[in-house]
């Protein structure tokens, strides 16, 4: 495997993981809906 998959991998790995498990317990902000998830800001 070379570095850039093990890269991308890592990367959908720990972003499913934020979205199912972090995500929930942030903070949500005030002012206007965000434009761009929080993985890819």
């Amino acid at each position: 495997m070379d570095l850039d998959t093990f890269f991308t991998i890592l990367y959908v790995v720990v972003d499913d993981w934020y979205r199912k498990e972090i995500k929930a317990h942030m903070k949500r902000h005030a002012g206007p809906a965000l434009k761009m998830s929080d993985s890819k800001s």
